[in-house]
């Protein structure tokens, strides 16, 4: 099951969607369509995806995929705009490189979530030299202070794609385009993630080339600091997952069927306003 964060003209905040071959759906919509009621009322991502661990979301996409679908009710993809599949407002965000070999424990780099952007939004960087990094992301459900291995298994929600871009400034990334929930990342550990970029198609590697295995990395990352639900973890670049880039240009990231990722750069302009 995938469920990604959008924002439609029609509502203030943000909305929860359900990812479907067909394209997406507004929970909410789904939910008076079907009558159905769930003790977590509220649409915001943080609170009905993280803090209830997605109730409800289930039988919701059951009954889309025994269909019919509810005419009227699918997003066009002109009528959202993709956000990253975190609530940027709350959420932490570090990287823990697991897929960095030789490097024993994995380095840890904190960030900030509201550099965070969704599939196909301009992440601003700064600097001459741009370098883009393909990896993984994942969204904790619970929160942790020196967790176990098996703690930090448990804890987490689901996972995502992820580009980092780096310059000469701080860290901007892309996340998304949805979140995938209820398939432990063993299950995904034979996927391979492709990039495409400058019209080649190169391959990053599998999601399980780790050094470190994602609940290691968690688990690592929680005995420095404490982690709370609804924080994203960055598993930095997967082994082929580093690419030098020029400011606009594209860099497609896909995990094939599940997710596909656009990236694109655009430079900050200087200023020096701050001086006063």
């Amino acid at each position: 099951m995938r469920v990604a964060l959008v924002q439609v003209e029609e509502v203030a905040t943000p909305v929860v969607a359900l990812v479907t071959p067909a394209g997406l759906y507004e929970v909410a919509a789904l939910e008076e369509h079907y009558r159905m009621w769930c003790p977590c009322q509220a649409a915001d991502f943080h609170t009905r995806v993280v803090a209830c661990r997605g109730a409800g979301l289930d039988e919701l996409a059951a009954r889309l995929e025994a269909g019919p679908r509810p005419p009227g009710l699918r997003l066009a993809p002109g009528d959202y705009l993709p956000l990253p599949p975190c609530d940027v407002e709350r959420s932490g965000y570090l990287e823990v490189r697991a897929y960095q070999v030789g490097q024993d424990p994995p380095a840890l780099e904190l960030r900030s979530s509201r550099a965070l952007v969704g599939d196909a939004q301009p992440a601003t960087v700064s600097g001459s030299r741009l370098v883009a990094e393909v990896g993984l992301a994942v969204v904790l459900g619970e929160d942790l202070h020196r967790a176990s291995f098996r703690e930090a298994q448990a804890a987490v929600l689901g996972t995502t794609l992820a580009i980092a871009w780096r310059g000469e400034g701080p860290v901007s990334a892309q996340l998304g385009p949805s979140l995938i929930l209820r398939r432990p990342m063993r299950d995904l550990a034979s996927l391979e993630v492709r990039v495409e970029h400058r019209g080649r198609s190169i391959g990053a590697g599998r999601v399980g080339d780790w050094a470190h295995p994602p609940a290691a990395a968690v688990a690592f990352a929680s005995h420095q600091l404490p982690l709370r639900a609804g924080d994203v973890v960055g598993l930095g670049p997967l082994p082929g997952g580093t690419l030098e880039v020029e400011a606009g240009e594209t860099v497609e990231a896909t995990l094939h069927p599940l997710l596909r990722l656009t990236g694109r750069a655009s430079l900050q302009p200087g200023s020096d306003a701050w001086r006063g």
